[in-house]
């Protein structure tokens, strides 16, 4: 019989009896049998652990829920420091050399990109990646903000944001994309995966992009 075949079944009042006869005197494995006292002992000291973990868990869980209702109240309250534009930018740019904190490291193609900002004078667009931070304020992620003029790059894959993954063409997968940034009074240009190849354009297309005014 497999093992696990009871995992999602109902056994019936006959079987649960079934199996409880053939467990029970003689045909108890553990029958006419006694736990020492130091077994008696481990057996304790290991009911009594499982107990305090139980007890700290449902304790943490209190915590974090309460933990949870002061933060959503802060994220709310828009004089609060965590909605500071500075608190912000400190957090992107600490999330660039903490990937194991925002759980996600810049890849390689966002690099090569970053390097290209970072070399351009008059930037001031920083990473952003899965910043769980920035979430609350575009509820998305966008991979680079200049929170002073108000203007976003993204960095499209070619095979993530092609229509057969997205099911839109190149022209209205942008749009959707600028159409929302734009509600929250950003400014985005998008940069294509295959276009990296000519760094020199790149360069050309974010200056412009930058000295671009915000409508």
């Amino acid at each position: 019989m497999a093992k696990g075949i009871y995992k999602h079944s109902k056994l019936t009042e006959i079987h649960k009896s079934n199996i409880s006869k053939a467990t029970v005197g003689k045909n108890n494995p553990f029958y006419g049998k006694k736990h020492s006292s130091e077994t008696r002992e481990k057996m304790k000291l290991a009911w009594d652990k499982r107990k305090k973990a139980k007890e700290f868990w449902i304790r943490k869980k209190k915590q974090n829920q309460l933990h949870s209702i002061n933060m959503k109240n802060l994220w709310a309250n828009k004089d609060s420091v965590y909605n500071s534009i500075e608190y912000r930018q400190t957090l992107s740019k600490t999330h660039v050399h903490s990937s194991i904190y925002f759980n996600r490291k810049i890849n390689k193609k966002e690099q090569f990109l970053y390097d290209i900002l970072l070399s351009m004078r008059d930037n001031e667009f920083i990473y952003v990646g899965d910043n769980p931070v920035l979430y609350y304020t575009f509820k998305k992620y966008p991979d680079f903000v200049d929170f002073n003029n108000k203007k976003i790059i993204e960095l499209f894959g070619d095979y993530w944001h092609s229509e057969k993954k997205t099911g839109h063409n190149k022209e209205t997968e942008e749009k959707l994309k600028k159409d929302y940034f734009k509600t929250l009074g950003y400014k985005t240009l998008i940069i294509w995966e295959h276009e990296l190849k000519d760094s020199n354009e790149i360069k050309s297309k974010v200056k412009n992009y930058i000295n671009m005014e915000v409508k």
